[in-house]
């Protein structure tokens, strides 16, 4: 879409779908010429092309299959991505001007010099049906715009053709997506993005060497520092090990560590973080699995069937009047998820907890304890794994909002929703961060209201985010999986988290994670 000011202040504007090839050309003999690029989801795009050439095809000529359109797509996106940075350029998303009419057209008022005006939203539709060229795929331009809950490339395309498509495509989106470069040694911040762009393509480098690439949806804008470190953790944890391991293998002052050493056998590297995660330097790997080993610890009696344990505390002997005691895991201040333990004779011993918990959490407790205690830090050998997590724990717990407090490393952006994701074995994709766009939430919430987890809570929400808060894990084999029972609203200053809390515990016996 073009749109020219002249001298008068009176503008016009004029919308071809050719514009796009001839843009310089326009620019050179109408500089002060001003661009909006609209921007549809690709998919869709591609089905209305091939559903318009198909349905009127002697308008629209021979050669438009399905590559064709693919192509001519490909080529109007990378086009209009050039422009990005340009001032008299706008690039805005169709869907964002479905979801938000007001907010995006303002920003398009904005961009022209113009006053934004309610009435524009008003009778829009006889106006566009006057503006119509009378085209055969313009029937129906005089209805209402508003998103729609289906695609609408899912009632043209089989599901091979979407397949066809998405693979197709796949490499103009990585060319669109926002680049950075990531250093894990360095502090994980936050990622902001052009509001146009919807993926981030993050390089992970590990002193200066490439660990590969990751990619994540950018929601409103942006990537939290949470969200992209649980990521990162979660496809380099074992390299990013290994190359601590070497650093403390490392004798002072040796400059070994700044070229790439020989990994270790991938069973020695585990023994190594068995062995350091407990704090056993002389155990064996299968020692960490044997529930019947005897420790001279101390014995405390519980009467509450949940429990919270830090992995870097000591661990003591318990002694219950219950058939099973549910344990909340915490990997430096941080809770993982839940896992049951089976009491027998009223008594369960330090040893059982923790083969309990390494039998149930197994690689996500090296994500976990890599995501907190490694990453955005240098990888000296100053501190054990151990003595790291345990730092992370006491600053957490020494700060009243350990989420998003200032300089705490806070977990999620402020005025975020936090919900629990379901139940799931620990380790899988349930246990994983991840973020939706702001406008999923009322979707989200009207899901909880009818699961009778309704919110309660009346503050401003920006964003929604989705927490590993609580996983459930099990010494029992065939034991059913617990399910949420119960929502719970923490406030922590100004911060709203809404977390879905698995089982029947209140907020209060797990608060301070």
């Amino acid at each position: 879409m073009v749109w020219r000011l002249n001298k008068k202040k009176a503008f016009g504007w004029k919308k071809r779908r050719k514009h796009i090839y001839f843009i310089d050309d326009i620019q050179r003999f109408l500089p002060d010429a001003k661009f909006i690029h609209i921007l549809r989801n690709g998919m869709d795009t591609i089905a209305s092309m091939y559903e318009a050439t198909r349905n009127f095809n002697e308008l629209w000529g021979a050669g438009w299959d399905l590559n064709h359109c693919i192509d001519r797509w490909e080529h109007a996106m990378l086009t209009s991505h050039k422009y990005i940075n340009k001032l008299n350029h706008i690039l805005v998303k169709y869907e964002d001007l479905l979801d938000n009419k007001t907010q995006v057209l303002g920003k398009i008022c904005n961009f022209m010099g113009i006053e934004y005006d309610d009435r524009m939203l008003v009778n829009y539709q006889e106006k566009a049906a006057n503006l119509s060229l009378n085209l055969p795929w313009h029937k129906g331009i005089e209805r209402d715009v508003k998103s729609s809950n289906v695609h609408k490339y899912h009632k043209i395309f089989t599901r091979k053709e979407i397949r066809y498509i998405l693979d197709k495509i796949q490499r103009v989106n990585e060319e669109m997506a926002w680049k950075v470069t990531v250093e894990v040694t360095e502090r994980i911040s936050d990622i902001y993005a052009w509001q146009i762009c919807d993926r981030l393509c993050c390089t992970i480098t590990l002193e200066g060497i490439k660990l590969g690439i990751i990619e994540l949806p950018i929601c409103d804008c942006m990537v939290a520092a949470g969200i992209l470190a649980d990521a990162i953790a979660a496809q380099f944890a074992w390299p990013i090990l290994d190359r601590f391991f070497q650093r403390n293998r490392c004798e002072k002052g040796n400059k070994l560590w700044e070229t790439l050493l020989e990994p270790l056998h991938p069973k020695h590297d585990w023994t190594l973080f068995m062995q350091e995660l407990w704090g056993r330097p002389h155990w064996h790997l299968e020692d960490f699995y044997k529930p019947e080993i005897a420790e001279e610890v101390s014995t405390i009696t519980i009467e509450k069937k949940l429990i919270v344990l830090e992995i870097s505390e000591k661990f003591a002997n318990i002694k219950v009047e219950l058939s099973e005691i549910d344990v909340l895991v915490k990997v430096g201040g941080v809770a993982v998820g839940v896992v049951t333990v089976a009491v027998e004779n009223n008594f369960v011993s330090a040893q059982k907890l923790r083969s309990t918990i390494t039998r149930n959490m197994g690689f996500e407790l090296c994500i976990a304890a890599v995501r907190e205690a490694l990453l955005g830090k240098p990888l000296n050998g100053k501190q054990w794994l151990r003595s790291r997590l345990a730092s992370c724990a006491q600053q957490r717990s020494n700060l009243p909002d350990c989420w998003n407090a200032p300089g705490a490393g806070g977990i999620y952006p402020p005025n975020a929703v936090m919900f629990g994701r379901r139940s799931g074995a620990i380790g899988t994709s349930v246990s994983r961060r991840a973020s939706l766009p702001a406008a999923a939430l009322q979707e989200i919430e009207s899901a909880a209201a009818i699961a009778g987890e309704t919110d309660k809570a009346n503050s401003p929400r920006k964003r929604v985010s989705k927490a590993s808060i609580l996983r459930w894990g099990t010494d029992k084999a065939n034991s059913p999986r617990k399910r949420v029972s119960k929502a719970s609203i923490l406030r922590t200053g100004n911060h709203l988290l809404k977390i879905f809390l698995s089982g029947s515990f209140s907020l209060g016996e797990t608060s301070s994670f």
